[in-house]
């Protein structure tokens, strides 16, 4: 919703009021996405015109204003990125930097907290979403759970056999509904890790939780493991 609400601020900062489903043209929307481009990166373009194309589309199939033609506008090329992951020698260096953390989250030492986040992140290879809707049920020692209803997809679950360390550690910072009880605002999550990422010297802009994931995947591929599957890929170029 954040993220939606912000193309629509720049929509309006382009025309010069609020946008409506009369812009909804492939022209407009065009010019509008060109000038972006002088401005933002090609993937920040590309998320904005899916954004934008999203609201179009729900606009035409519910008959919202003026819309009565689906969209059209292709998408633009994308620069390849080569995935930055981290090994098991910088993953031990933040896990390190996350038991330092200082202070309590939602009643627990924040340390365990980020250190239990990171760990199983690390482990599991899951999306950060899905990690912080895990509840103590999820946890039957030493298995870790993860609900379809929590991944991306909604389709199939998976279970993991977690290391005694880490099970110890998780249950020292579950709650009673959640085991990752998140007591503040969504973006502070972020802000914290990237405060981590730094104090073990790791920061580059842009960094996330995702990056523990292609780290995970990583170290899977080397040892001569199926990344894709340990990721929920059905293919290795996702």
């Amino acid at each position: 919703a954040r993220l939606y609400r912000c193309v629509l601020a720049r929509m309006a900062e382009h025309y010069g009021r609020q946008p409506d489903t009369g812009d909804l043209t492939n022209v407009s929307v065009a010019k509008y996405l060109d000038v972006r481009s002088a401005t933002v990166s090609p993937h920040t373009v590309e998320r904005e015109r899916t954004q934008i194309l999203a609201l179009w589309r729900f606009a035409c199939v519910h008959r919202i204003g003026s819309v009565v033609l689906m969209p059209d506008v292709p998408a633009g090329r994308l620069p390849q990125k080569i995935p930055r992951a981290w090994n098991a020698e910088e993953m031990k260096l933040l896990m390190i930097s996350a038991r330092m953390t200082q202070g309590t989250i939602a009643g627990k030492e924040a340390g365990n907290f980020f250190h239990a986040l990171i760990f199983t992140s690390w482990i599991t290879a899951e999306r950060i979403g899905a990690l912080m809707a895990l509840t103590p049920r999820d946890l039957v020692d030493p298995h870790l759970t993860v609900r379809a209803e929590t991944r991306k997809g909604g389709r199939s679950g998976k279970l993991f056999e977690l290391p005694d360390a880490l099970v110890a550690l998780l249950h020292s910072i579950e709650g009673s509904e959640k085991i990752f009880t998140w007591d503040r605002s969504d973006t502070l999550l972020w802000r914290y890790f990237k405060k981590i990422a730094k104090r073990a010297d790791l920061y580059e802009k842009g960094i996330g939780f995702h990056q523990i994931r292609r780290s995970s995947a990583s170290y899977i591929a080397a040892a001569g493991g199926n990344a894709s599957e340990h990721l929920g890929h059905s293919d290795p170029r996702l």
